[in-house]
C-alpha cells in the first residue's frame, strides 16, 4: 500500500497538481494566505483561496476553490467549488459543494461533499452522518467507511470497514481484510 515513499510520490504529485491548477486560476479576484497558522475566520472570503502554513483552519465560507497545504488543514466552513489539500492530517468538518482531492497521511470526513471524494493517505475515515454525493474513490492502508456514499464505492486498501451506505457498485482490490458492519448496505454489486 502507500507507505513511505510511496505515500510521498503520492503527495508531491498531489502538490505539483495544485501548483499548475493554481496556474490555470483566471486574472481577478485571487485570495492567498501562507504563515505559520492560517485562520480564515467565519464571513464570506472570495475564491479561489490558496492558503499554506503548519496549521491551516477554514473557518469562512469561501465561494470558489480552495487549495491547501500544510501538516494540518481543516475546514469546518462552507465551500462553494472544489477542495485540493495536501497535508498530514486533513480533516472536513463541513460542507464542499464540488470534489474534494486530498492527499494526506490521515484523512477524516465528517461533513458534506456534494460531488466525488479522491483520497490517499494511511488512514481514511468517512465518519456517520457524513455524506459523498457522487463517487468515493480512496486508496489507504485503513479505510473505513461509517457515513453514505451516492454512487460507487472505490479503491484499494489493506483493511477497509464498511458500516455506512452505498447507493451503487463497490469495487475493491489488493484487500486483506474486509469487514462489513451491521449498519453496511449495498446498492449495487460488491
Amino acid at each position: 500500500m502507500l507507505k513511505g515513499k510511496g505515500l510521498q510520490k503520492g503527495v508531491v504529485i498531489v502538490l505539483v497538481s495544485l501548483a499548475v491548477l493554481g496556474l490555470a486560476v483566471p486574472v481577478g479576484a485571487l485570495e492567498t494566505r501562507s504563515g505559520e497558522i492560517i485562520v480564515v475566520p467565519e464571513g464570506s472570503v472570495q475564491g479561489p483561496l490558496f492558503t499554506t502554513g503548519n496549521d491551516v483552519v477554514v473557518n469562512g465560507d469561501v465561494d470558489g476553490d480552495v487549495f491547501a497545504a500544510g501538516q494540518t488543514v481543516t475546514v469546518n466552513g462552507r465551500i462553494n467549488g472544489d477542495l485540493l489539500a495536501a497535508a498530514r492530517t486533513v480533516r472536513l468538518n463541513g460542507q464542499v459543494s464540488g470534489n474534494v482531492r486530498c492527499a494526506a497521511q490521515d484523512v477524516e470526513i465528517n461533513g458534506n461533499v456534494g460531488l466525488s471524494l479522491t483520497a490517499a493517505g494511511d488512514q481514511i475515515r468517512q465518519l456517520e452522518g457524513s455524506r459523498v454525493g457522487q463517487d468515493a474513490l480512496v486508496f489507504g492502508r485503513y479505510m473505513t467507511l461509517s457515513g453514505e456514499v451516492g454512487r460507487q464505492y472505490l479503491g484499494s486498501g489493506e483493511t477497509i470497514r464498511i458500516n455506512g451506505q452505498v447507493g451503487g457498485d463497490t469495487h475493491l482490490w489488493g484487500v486483506k481484510e474486509l469487514n462489513l458492519g451491521p449498519l453496511a448496505a449495498i446498492g449495487g454489486s460488491l
